[in-house]
């Protein structure tokens, strides 16, 4: 093989190595931010399961409450039924005496 000739295929090769190495080196970059990007992914959908599971408790907590609130507004109007009947007992008590 001429002199030229292997010079040439040596430049060839030394270029080849050069543009291999840039495009694994370029290739290592793009597989990392490939990585990263998945894993934020990953944190984001792991954020979004935690807020709809407290979104859950919270309306569950929220209609626990309205239940509380319904059952004390219902016994309030029953005292308030109880305390109605019993002044009227004690005002026709009063009358009877007087």
């Amino acid at each position: 093989m001429p002199q030229q000739c292997k010079k040439v295929c040596i430049g060839l090769s030394v270029t080849n190595a050069r543009t291999t190495a840039a495009l694994n080196l370029h290739a290592t970059d793009l597989e990392v931010d490939v990585i990263k990007r998945l894993g934020d992914l990953t944190v984001i959908n792991q954020i979004m399961a935690q807020l709809d599971k407290v979104l859950s408790q919270v309306m569950d907590n929220f209609a626990k409450e309205m239940e509380t609130i319904t059952e004390l507004m219902r016994k309030i109007g029953e005292m308030g039924s109880q305390s109605l009947h019993t002044s009227k007992y004690i005002t026709h008590n009063l009358n009877t005496m007087a």
